[in-house]
């Protein structure tokens, strides 16, 4: 059952039906606009509902893009997030994942295609291991893998594993890629990599990222496993922005 405060549904409604701009705001006493917000509610229950939501997801929108705009640094220039296609690409893609996340695996392969198909998109990967210790230890690894050149490859055979991440399908997938096991177990404990995984949980505190995947194309933030067809249209209505822009200028 949904449950909102009265102060918070009143002010939905007022903004939703148009009371706050218009003339009728200072000739209706407030008893008399609780009155007809009282007569709303109980004729139109679905309306209500519907301007709550709306009034709620432009809060989240809002405070979202705040985010983005104060912490543009954080997401696109932080040398520790690795990497993928084009690094001087015109549209930016930032993926906020976890390794145990069953939606992540499953845009594992649209991302890779993506990389494949557009050379002028740059993608972003965002450790953020929210599903647990496993989740926190297969992020440490893959950082790691990156100090020896191979972040990309160890992330996809992660994504693509089936069941809960040990330390033993780490360590399988290191000697499958060749990589130096030892070296990957000792870097991925590193204060280095501790303060980056902080930071990006940080950082999807303020964006209000609660949930994996999560993504960031330009300027805006889209929640849940965005496939490649929705992804390759959206990324299509950036560069036309972009080009309108650049015309009026």
């Amino acid at each position: 059952m949904l449950s909102f405060s009265r102060g918070v549904l009143i002010t939905a409604l007022v903004a939703g039906l148009g009371f706050a701009s218009s003339a009728m705001a200072q000739d209706i006493n407030k008893s008399e606009v609780e009155k007809i917000i009282e007569d709303y509610i109980m004729n139109n229950p679905q309306v209500i509902l519907q301007s709550v939501n709306d009034y709620q997801t432009e809060g989240v929108a809002q405070q979202q893009q705040a985010g983005i705009t104060s912490n543009t640094r954080k997401i696109f220039q932080n040398e520790m997030s690795p990497i993928a296609g084009n690094p001087n690409g015109d549209i930016t893609v930032v993926e906020f994942f976890d390794y145990n996340c069953g939606y992540c695996k499953r845009v594992v392969d649209d991302l890779n295609k993506l990389a494949q198909t557009d050379e002028n998109v740059k993608i972003i990967y965002k450790e953020f291991p929210i599903l647990g210790p496993t989740s926190e230890t297969a992020a440490r690894w893959a950082l790691a893998a990156a100090n020896q050149d191979k972040y990309i490859p160890f992330h996809t055979a992660l994504m693509k594993s089936s069941g809960r991440i040990d330390e033993s399908v780490l360590e399988r997938i290191g000697k499958d890629l060749s990589l130096d096991v030892e070296k990957l177990r000792t870097e991925a404990q590193s204060d280095t990599i501790t303060d980056y995984l902080a930071e990006n949980r940080q950082l999807a505190q303020e964006l209000s990222i609660t949930g994996t995947p999560g993504f960031i194309i330009e300027d805006e933030i889209y929640p849940g496993a965005v496939q490649y067809d929705t992804m390759t249209e959206i990324i299509a209505e950036k560069r036309a922005e972009k080009a309108d822009n650049k015309a009026e200028d």
